[in-house]
């Protein structure tokens, strides 16, 4: 089985990173792991000159690229630090540029198709303070159930900055808790 990891933290010593590193050690050998790094894309947001370009059915070859490898993936996580409401910039030039037809999604009538392989989504991250609701993760949600994943999941580390420790106690926690449950995913 794919796992695709999309990682959207600008750093190495990122608490969603880490957080992510190990619940992927959980997954022992029974997937091969293919990673998309959304800081070293070369990708820049969409204007003017690339929205011509897709009206001419014309889309960057390493677009491409990432749309078929989250098309033809089997599981995927995203690792996404809170920033702001919702997820990093990096993530949000990634996905508009990947969002690609008839790779991802195509429509049939009036309604979107999703055609992506993958069956589920896990959304991991961490947050430096406490918010009622994650926007990203109701964003991202909504994109994969576009993409035809509707097991869509978040697991998340509240309050990093504010509380000291919390973060170490609740990935010890949450780790303990996911070892039984990983299979499922």
């Amino acid at each position: 089985m794919k796992l695709l990891i999309i990682n959207a933290c600008s750093n190495k010593n990122s608490k969603t990173l880490k957080l992510t590193k190990d619940i992927i050690k959980l997954f022992d050998n029974d997937y091969a792991i293919d990673i998309i790094n959304t800081y070293a894309l070369p990708f820049s947001f969409i204007n003017d000159e690339i929205i011509e370009k897709r009206n001419n059915g014309e889309y960057d070859e390493l677009a491409f690229k990432y749309a078929n490898m989250i098309k033809n993936a089997d599981r995927i996580i995203i690792a996404a630090p809170l920033w702001d409401m919702s997820y990093p910039a990096s993530l949000k030039v990634f996905i508009e540029n990947i969002m690609i037809p008839n790779v991802l999604f195509r429509y049939e009538d009036d309604k979107a198709i999703g055609l992506s392989n993958a069956k589920k989504l896990l959304y991991i991250t961490t947050i430096g303070g406490k918010v009622n609701i994650n926007y990203g993760f109701e964003e991202i949600k909504a994109i994969a159930n576009l993409w035809g994943i509707n097991d869509v999941n978040s697991i998340s580390i509240d309050l990093v900055d504010v509380i000291p420790n919390r973060f170490e106690d609740e990935k010890n926690k949450l780790i303990n808790e996911l070892k039984n449950k990983i299979k499922e995913f």
